[in-house]
């Protein structure tokens, strides 16, 4: 048998290294492990609901399924030099096809003819799954394209997310049905951590459904390159060139030697925030059915910037209570930092309560991230607080007023929970002047790194920099004894112009697909919301008068802010392209 090379953990595990052909500690286990298991809890906790449709739907999976697997495997073995070498080199995948191939026929014939046709429902849909997701991740032209994998991944834990929500009868409360377009909007809605909501998340969805909620938001706020490269190093593995190239896109890092060592610290940091955030909240949700749950899915959804609740109201019953105030501020807050800030302000404080060592010094991106969030809370409270004076704060004590401006401007970036009604009339909710003002700070939204979107603290940094350096006649843009370099400078106007473009067109869909029935300025407020990534809605999402292609226009631009418009221009232009291998001569053109 020939020498092979030795395979990248996190590729194994996603099964997108050329490697494959090699034993592996962990890849082949850990998927065979899932997609054995997968089909039996899902079978367990009720199958598919029965009707033409969804045995449309199994039958198509089982079959192109099945056919998907043969062709490729055939394939394979045209590549090796004999059968017995190639079932050798792979015996966890010989495995799981052995057992689809006998379990495929058997559950659909003879446990269909028992009528229990959901177990074949949901083998196929396990085998569907994997397939998909490895279509995505497998070439070995994607290999070498971090973002490909990242927008493929984002896209398969989506469509299974909105499989389960809409096909397990256990996911919805009793009495309640839902479409699957309701379903793959809820999925985006938690998956890129919006909180934008077709139904209503407390009531239509069982505590079943609600856990998948809640672990979509989970996914979505670490990001799934960050939890593969966890469990890669949780069995003791390292994680190779590749692994960390799809890890840094993913976390927007630029020094890809800090990747393990930061997955490792993010999982940590994040399981014990939101746990403190759940145990902070659990007196304020001891009235619930399941107060430890409530509490638990509220610290998540805030942390990562979710903004999706199980009560309609969102925090409005909240809006006085200051400790409870100050925990969902501070959970949103850490959520928005960014990873990379948040490690450095531990190490930070470490070495400056340490008298015998000298304190570490934040780095540029850290206090431009951190100056910059300071700004915007504050100027965002005292902006929100003067216009809505005499409006929505109308009637409140002076610190309720000053709580409510504060929460407001907090979650604003991204978050999405509210302590006030956006869609109150008579004056009694939001005012127009109050919105217009909130679609910047939704625009601008969390920093790099961070469960939260929209165009980030330090694009904005940076461009008001290189404005002010125009204005000043400098030719580089220099702050805090740095200079910035050119690329990150067009990096943040690529940015900027994408997502004014993005939002742009989805206005204009929206226009197309709503027509008169909703004010212009409502839905600018809700695109802006979507591509934000925060939540709030003036009730278009909710409103039974919104059409579907309405629906799929939100899903599209909440998809897009979460990754970015600029991953995804980048992402169809098929990555980010060697440079040119000679330099044409400068001119200057005239603008402005």
């Amino acid at each position: 048998m020939s020498n092979l090379p030795r395979r990248d953990p996190l590729a194994a595990l996603l099964g997108t290294d050329e490697g494959e052909r090699t034993r592996s500690e962990s890849g082949p286990l850990l998927r065979l492990l899932l997609f054995l298991v997968l089909p039996a809890v899902v079978t367990r906790f009720g199958g598919f609901r029965l009707n033409e449709n969804v045995l449309w739907g199994c039958r198509v999976a089982i079959w192109g399924a099945t056919a998907a697997l043969f062709l490729q495997w055939l394939a394979d073995l045209r590549r090796w030099d004999s059968p017995a070498e190639f079932l050798r080199s792979r015996p966890g995948g010989a495995f799981f096809v052995l057992i689809g191939l006998v379990a495929i026929p058997l559950a659909a014939t003879h446990y269909g003819l028992a009528g229990l046709t959901a177990a074949a429902g949901a083998w196929s849909f396990a085998v569907a799954s994997h397939r998909a997701f490895r279509a995505v991740v497998l070439s070995p032209t994607l290999q070498h394209a971090p973002m490909v994998t990242l927008v493929g991944s984002f896209a398969v834990i989506i469509v299974g997310g909105a499989m389960l929500l809409w096909m397990v009868p256990r996911s919805l409360a009793a009495g309640q049905s839902i479409t699957f377009l309701d379903a793959l909007f809820t999925a985006t809605s938690a998956t890129c951590v919006t909180g934008l909501e077709t139904v209503a998340t407390g009531s239509t969805f069982s505590p079943f459904g609600q856990a998948v909620v809640l672990a979509l938001i989970q996914l979505g706020g670490l990001g799934i390159m960050t939890l593969g490269t966890f469990l890669v190093l949780s069995t003791g593995s390292r994680l190779g060139l590749g692994g960390r190239a799809m890890l840094g896109e993913a976390l927007n890092l630029e020094d890809l030697g800090r990747v393990s060592r930061l997955v490792a610290s993010i999982f940590a940091l994040t399981f014990v925030i939101e746990g403190v955030g759940a145990l902070c909240f659990l007196p304020w949700f001891a009235g619930d059915e399941n107060p430890l749950f409530s509490a638990v899915f509220h610290s998540v959804s805030a942390f990562c910037n979710a903004g999706i609740g199980l009560r309609s109201t969102s925090f409005q019953d909240y809006s006085g209570a200051v400790s409870f105030n100050i925990v969902a501020m501070a959970l949103i807050f850490l959520g928005g930092l960014g990873f990379t800030v948040l490690m450095e302000l531990l190490r930070w404080a470490g070495g400056g309560f340490r008298q015998h060592r000298k304190a570490h010094w934040l780095s540029l991106h850290s206090r431009l991230v951190l100056t910059a969030s300071a700004v915007l809370i504050v100027g965002g409270a005292l902006v929100f607080g003067a216009l809505e004076w005499h409006g929505c704060l109308e009637g409140r004590s002076m610190g309720e007023r000053t709580l409510v401006s504060a929460f407001q401007s907090v979650s604003a970036r991204t978050a999405g929970f509210s302590t006030v009604d956006f869609q109150a009339p008579d004056g009694r909710g939001v005012g127009e002047s109050s919105r217009f003002f909130l679609l910047f700070l939704m625009l601008v939204g969390a920093s790099p790194g961070s469960t939260g979107g929209g165009m980030k603290t330090t694009t904005l940094v940076v461009l008001l920099l290189a404005v002010t350096a125009l204005f000043g006649g400098r030719r580089h843009v220099e702050v805090g004894g740095r200079r910035i370099p050119d690329d990150i400078m067009k990096k943040a106007a690529a940015i900027v112009f994408c997502y004014a473009i993005t939002l742009f067109l989805g206005v204009l869909a929206l226009l197309v697909t709503e027509g008169d029935t909703f004010a212009v300025g409502d839905l600018l407020f809700e695109a802006v919301s979507a591509i934000g990534t925060v939540g709030y809605s003036v009730g278009v999402s909710g409103s039974e008068a919104l059409s579907e292609g309405g629906k799929i226009v939100l899903t599209i631009l909440m998809f897009a802010g979460r990754l970015g418009p600029l991953t995804l221009v980048l992402f169809t232009a098929g990555g980010r392209g060697e440079p040119p291998p000679v330099e044409f001569p400068e001119e200057r053109v005239m603008i402005g």
